[in-house]
């Protein structure tokens, strides 16, 4: 309720009467607070970051992106000036926020870059003055671009490069060999199981090439009957055949001097291996229905799951295709042979759907890490990251817990039989179960001997890989590149 009162005075100044109105302002007030929280939840399900910034650029406030982008939670940075928020990795934002914000200027798309050696980013910003001084000074809006930004180099570090993550032994040898061929102009052929990143590591190979100026083509060949893809490939000219109404320029064509990218090369039939065969010889094409050549620049990547080598030896790949392809080979390791990088994909994915989804979650549980990285990961990274997504939509308190889990993951979890800690639960051999110290060192040398394979320490030792993580946590082992 709201009252207003008017005081009646007589001619001495001596008050007479009160006259006194009461309005119901309930149906206001309502409104009100149904328009902050339409407010609020417009900030924080857009998906650019959101900053209110009162005198001396100081934060008011700001949305779930916002917080994604730099790493923090509201409750860390409001009071606290836009320079500390940005620190020195990404001073220029508060500078160029700063200067817009001085000279009163609203700017839309603002582009600005930096990186130091353990990271690259680039972001389009808007700077938007208010003149209203019951509201913020200015609000700031950050979009991150980096994945759209090819020219921006993305330098190497101990845990990502470029869109890939990682900090085990057997991807930092990716990364550094992705880097030296960076002027390098050889064909590629990249392997590995599905979903363990090859489509990646081919953005990764033409981004970082003296070709990243020009087109970058991506065409699955399994996705295709052969005669469409022949067509996908090569192009082909007017009555070529049924239905072929007009001229059609290929994808050989358009990824002139840039890179094309032949995702899984181990499916196609032997009529297509035969042309393409040609390609990778004679650096020429003919469209379908056609029999001029057309000369072609283009840089060749080539990705399967399968095993290219024994299919050759089945008489089922052609062998002189083979080695063209292979010329320089890239092996993409199975997920569960690269255990030491799940924490640090966990954390990646978490970002990336905490801020897709708008959602206030600060934390992920021990244990939820404990059951992710004790599954086997059949489908490898692509099956983490919809569990992440799930996980993410799923949580409903600002905390991931196991629960918020899919139900294939979480069922292995809850039926499995807990491991007792007892040596002999698992018979180990004497040097790891005689005692701590020399359990740990016996550990250590058996884990460096077989490159921290943690799959391959278990089936040495008899013992399940849950065991040897447990026994790396308990005793604090770590990689050598770390020690």
């Amino acid at each position: 309720m709201e009252t207003q009162a008017e005081l009646s005075l007589d001619s001495a100044g001596k008050p007479t009467r009160i006259f006194g109105t009461i309005q119901d302002i309930s149906e206001r007030k309502r409104h009100e607070i149904e328009k902050a929280m339409l407010e609020e939840q417009i900030r924080n399900t857009v998906l650019d970051g959101i900053i209110a910034i009162g005198p001396d650029l100081r934060i008011k406030n700001l949305n779930y992106a916002a917080e994604a982008f730099f790493g923090v939670h509201s409750s860390e940075v409001i009071g606290k000036t836009l320079n500390e928020l940005c620190g020195t990795e990404r001073k220029t934002i508060a500078e160029t926020v700063h200067r817009f914000f001085s000279s009163k200027r609203y700017v839309r798309e603002y582009q600005v870059s930096g990186g130091t050696g353990h990271t690259a980013w680039a972001c389009a910003i808007g700077v938007a003055p208010m003149l209203n001084r019951n509201q913020p000074e200015a609000m700031v809006f950050i979009r991150d671009i980096t994945h759209l930004r090819p020219s921006v180099s993305i330098p190497l570090s101990e845990h990502s490069f470029a869109s890939m993550v990682g900090q085990s032994p057997r991807m930092l040898e990716i990364f550094k060999l992705i880097q030296h061929l960076e002027e390098i102009d050889s064909t590629v052929l990249i392997q590995g199981p599905s979903g363990t990143g090859k489509e990646l590591v081919a953005s990764a190979l033409h981004n970082h090439s003296s070709r990243r100026g020009g087109p970058y083509i991506r065409v699955n060949c399994a996705a295709l009957p052969e005669n469409l893809l022949e067509s996908e490939l090569f192009g082909h000219i007017r009555g070529a055949f049924t239905g072929a109404v007009t001229n059609k320029v290929g994808r050989f064509e358009l990824a002139n001097q840039g890179t094309i990218f032949l995702d899984e090369i181990g499916d196609i039939s032997a009529n297509m291996q035969k042309r393409l065969l040609r390609v990778l010889q004679e650096r020429e094409i003919e469209r379908v229905g056609e029999t001029k050549t057309i000369p072609i620049d283009v840089r060749i990547l080539a990705a399967t799951n399968r095993d290219l080598a024994d299919l050759v030896n089945k008489g089922r790949f052609r062998e002189d295709l083979f080695y063209r392809l292979k010329v320089i080979t890239i092996e993409l390791p199975a997920l569960k042979d690269r255990l030491e990088d799940i924490p640090l994909l966990v954390n990646h994915f978490f970002k990336k759907y905490r801020s897709h989804f708008g959602r206030n979650i600060h934390e992920i549980s021990s244990e939820v890490l404990d059951i992710l990285q004790s599954y086997d990961w059949p489908g490898n990274i692509r099956q983490l990251e919809n569990v992440m997504e799930h996980a993410v939509a799923m949580t409903r308190g600002n905390k991931i817990e196991k629960y918020s889990l899919p139900h294939e993951i979480l069922s292995l979890h809850l039926e499995s039989k807990p491991l007792r800690s007892d040596a002999a639960s698992q018979t180990p051999p004497e040097s790891i179960a005689a005692n701590e110290n020399s359990g740990a060192q016996a550990l250590q040398e058996l884990l460096d001997s077989v490159g921290w394979n943690r799959t391959k320490a278990a089936q040495i030792l008899k013992v399940n890989r849950n065991t040897i993580w447990r026994k790396i946590k308990k005793y604090g082992l770590i990689p050598p590149q770390y020690r």
